[in-house]
């Protein structure tokens, strides 16, 4: 599969989605400013324009949105920090941020030519008047994943969000399938919950202020201000980048990622460990300063009751505004084996086997209709089917597994549109047969002639 724009290819460099080849290349920008403000002869800085002009390239030829404003935002913040910020009795304040202005201004020239005559500018100022489906499609699903995160704070398991997404909050008419939310933060709150995902932010925040305030109030050696330049700006870009996708994701390092190839796999490990590496070398640079911290400590302990305010505040909108109130849906592990468990009261547990032709939204709809407050699992691996008999008291059997009936014996059973003809004997614990009203596989005749049936009820469903 080749991502294209009005025909013009959008090259991925390695990754199988160019905008995660954008959001590698805005995360190494800054770098290569870091770098030309670090050096002080002149002439070293011309190899560190050439990379970062072939890096400007590249990054073009992504057609990244995402990747220009994370790259916008990236340049203003050095720009800020490095004239405005800085100590002032600082020599780098007020630096020439090019060893030449009239290399910037052929540069700068260059590019934006390039950009233009590609398309690249077209597509980035066209997405303000006319947004595509690329656009409207992530609002939607934005949304869904609060009703996600409302329904389950806790988390819906790692590597689901997408297949719960699409099989429960996805609206209707939509046909689209999805792997994630498109949205990394927003990927890892649902599947890893809210604590999580509130230890994670605030694990970037409180170094970025405690960096941003060194800045501004000390005066610190030029190595330590280079890497809280460059380490502040490729958190901004990594936090853009991952808002418009979902770049950084940390099922890579699983063993099973369901990515494209391993070069793809390899390419977002490395993207993923750029803010990390940047994290640690701010927090480092920080933690080296604590003695100057202390002075701060009471600015820094108020950034933290705002922050926690302000999530608490969010917590609660949350719940009150895309709560369901339906239950929630939660990937767990039990013996080895993954089920999709849905939580709607304190009752039995249901657990089904297989699905026949039904898919996982009409499976679980079934379920929570005819065992309203019960917990509902629903086996995602042959490794969980196989061990259902040791955990389950009530159990669906759907389509052909009706014949795997005498596997549990001490279960109230049902069968749900069993494909095939009726057996000589029926279990003891066979409560009730759901039979397709529109009987595709011709087989209801059959159910419905056996004496036996006379004391099992039969229901037909749609």
């Amino acid at each position: 599969m080749e991502f294209t724009y009005h025909g013009m290819i959008r090259y991925g460099f390695g990754f199988f989605n160019p905008n995660h080849a954008a959001a590698l290349i805005a995360c190494l920008l800054p770098v290569c400013w870091s770098i030309r403000l670090f050096l002080k002869n002149k002439a070293a800085v011309y190899p560190a324009v050439a990379a970062e002009i072939l890096l400007y390239l590249a990054f073009i030829f992504t057609y990244s949105r995402t990747g220009f404003i994370a790259v916008l935002v990236e340049g203003l913040i050095f720009l800020f920090l490095k004239n405005y910020f800085i100590h002032p009795e600082h020599p780098l304040r007020l630096p020439h941020f090019f060893p030449r202005h009239r290399l910037a201004v052929i540069m700068i020239a260059a590019l934006g030519i390039a950009a233009i005559s590609c398309g690249f500018m077209t597509r980035c100022v066209n997405t303000i008047p006319a947004p595509d489906r690329a656009m409207t499609n992530r609002i939607t699903l934005f949304q869904g994943g609060l009703k996600m995160l409302a329904d389950n704070p806790d988390g819906v398991g790692s590597g689901m969000s997408g297949m719960i997404y699409t099989a429960f909050y996805q609206p209707v008419e939509s046909t689209l399938q999805y792997r994630t939310m498109v949205n990394s933060f927003l990927t890892f709150a649902v599947e890893y919950g809210i604590v999580w995902a509130y230890a994670v932010a605030l694990g970037f925040i409180l170094p970025v202020a405690a960096a941003v305030i060194l800045l501004r109030k000390h005066r610190l050696s030029d190595r330590k201000i280079v890497i809280m330049l460059g380490g502040i700006c490729i958190l901004a870009g990594g936090v853009i980048s991952a808002m418009g996708s979902s770049c950084f994701d940390l099922n890579v390092l699983g063993s099973d990622p369901g990515f494209t190839g391993e070069l793809d796999r390899w390419m977002r490990i490395l993207l993923l460990s750029c803010p990390v590496i940047a994290g640690i070398a701010l927090s480092g640079v920080v933690i080296s300063e604590h003695r100057r911290l202390y002075n701060h400590a009471g600015l820094l302990l108020i950034l933290f009751v705002i922050f926690t305010l302000s999530g608490s505040i969010g917590y609660l909108m949350l719940g009150s505004f895309y709560k369901s109130n339906a239950g929630s849906y939660k990937v767990v592990e039990i013996g080895g084996g993954r089920w999709l468990k849905y939580t709607a009261g304190d009752k039995q547990n249901v657990f089904i086997v297989g699905g026949g032709s039904w898919d996982l939204k009409r499976i679980a709809e079934f379920a929570r209709s005819r065992f309203p407050l019960n917990n509902i699992f629903i086996p995602l691996d042959r490794t969980a089917e196989s061990l259902t008999a040791s955990y389950s008291s009530k159990v669906i059997l759907c389509g052909k597994n009706y014949l795997s009936a005498k596997q549990f014996p001490d279960c109230e059973q049902y069968w749900l549109l069993p494909e095939g003809p009726p057996p000589e004997k029926y279990p003891a614990g066979l409560k009730k047969i759901y039979l397709s009203r529109y009987d595709e596989a011709g087989y209801n005749h059959l159910w419905r002639d056996q004496p036996a049936q006379s004391t099992i009820p039969l229901e037909d469903i749609n």
